[in-house]
């Protein structure tokens, strides 16, 4: 579901590197590694350097990254002119989105949840935002697959969502269920730290996102870049019917 104006603008004018986040992760090479160093140079979210998908240290990036986002959108939420937007993270998914959950794994949802709250609770950071995004192979892959039943859903009901499409990484953060989503994994991001007893900061913060990636001239434009969530999603649903 596309953002409302003018909520869409801001997010397309403040989360346009979101896009080249995800896909300089993708490659763990030492090419890719001094791209990353480039456009995302060390600094308080990654001190040791961003890191490559599957990379120790990797599922931190995941989380602190998304939370820079929820934050700054928060911002743009706050300080965007009316008519107002209501922002509400997902508690639990749509009925929708579980109904496709269920059909895939009866046990999915009920196997997620029980492994979320011991990890909440006797994992570490990066492991447990390693198991959030997740790898095509691995339960539970909730990242990409959520991302995957939006994009099929919205397209099945409402025709192709090309300025907000949820299996892209340029556009899905032009979608509304893009915030629903990372909303609800932030607050397992939030539940991580308050049983570990560190600070939880949620608050609103000023978008600064486009300072972390300089070199970006692309600023929201929709590319069809073949690493998207698609991919691995369609490849997931191969396995599954196989």
């Amino acid at each position: 579901m596309k953002l409302p104006a003018p909520i869409f603008d801001l997010a397309k004018k403040h989360f346009a590197c979101h896009g080249c986040w995800h896909r300089l992760r993708l490659i763990d090479s030492p090419e890719y590694q001094q791209l990353r160093d480039k456009c995302f140079p060390k600094g308080e979210l990654w001190p040791n350097g961003l890191k490559a998908q599957g990379e120790k240290g990797c599922g931190e990036d995941f989380l602190r990254f998304h939370r820079m986002m929820i934050r700054n959108f928060k911002w743009v939420v706050k300080d965007a002119p009316a008519p107002k937007y209501q922002y509400l993270p997902w508690t639990d998914f749509p009925v929708w989105v579980a109904s496709v959950l269920d059909a895939l794994d009866p046990f999915y949802r009920q196997t997620l949840s029980q492994t979320l709250e011991y990890m909440i609770f006797n994992d570490s950071l990066d492991r447990l935002g390693q198991f959030i995004e997740g790898e095509v192979n691995d339960f539970p892959h909730i990242h990409f697959t959520v991302h995957g039943i939006v994009h099929d859903y919205e397209e099945s009901h409402f025709g192709k969502q090309p300025e907000s499409d949820m299996g892209y990484f340029e556009t899905a953060p032009c979608n509304e269920h893009f915030w629903g989503l990372h909303g609800w994994i932030d607050e397992i991001y939030a539940r991580w730290q308050r049983a570990h007893g560190e600070a939880v900061d949620q608050s609103p913060m000023v978008p600064n996102m486009n300072k972390m990636c300089p070199e970006c001239e692309d600023r929201g434009g929709r590319k069809e870049f073949q690493n998207s969530w698609l991919l691995p999603w369609k490849q997931y649903l191969k396995v599954r019917s196989a």
